[in-house]
């Protein structure tokens, strides 16, 4: 949902029914969790770099931010690094359920 400069913009929203902010953070939530696994895509293809000012080894960077630039940009990529990036978020999100963080 963020801010308008750094995410999404959801304070431009000028709903007050209850039925169109539900659907509006159903959108927003739907909208980040692509944007992060764009920003993981973005990652695992070793594409971040472009975007980091001044640090070569550490990322600084969030997934949501980066997903978000990708898509500014228009950045492409192939079907292996969807598939590559999908494998490293799934494998997150079983550590995650198992309680392996």
């Amino acid at each position: 949902m963020k801010s308008t400069k750094f995410g999404l913009g959801y304070e431009q929203n000028k709903s007050m029914k209850k039925q169109r902010l539900t659907i509006l953070v159903l959108l927003t939530t739907l909208a980040s969790l692509v944007a992060i696994l764009l920003g993981m895509v973005l990652v695992s293809s070793n594409k971040h770099r472009r975007f980091q000012a001044n640090t070569e080894t550490r990322s600084v960077l969030s997934f949501h931010y980066l997903g978000l630039r990708a898509v500014a940009c228009r950045i492409r990529f192939t079907m292996r690094q969807w598939k590559a990036a999908l494998k490293w978020y799934s494998s997150i999100v079983d550590a995650a359920w198992a309680g392996d963080t």
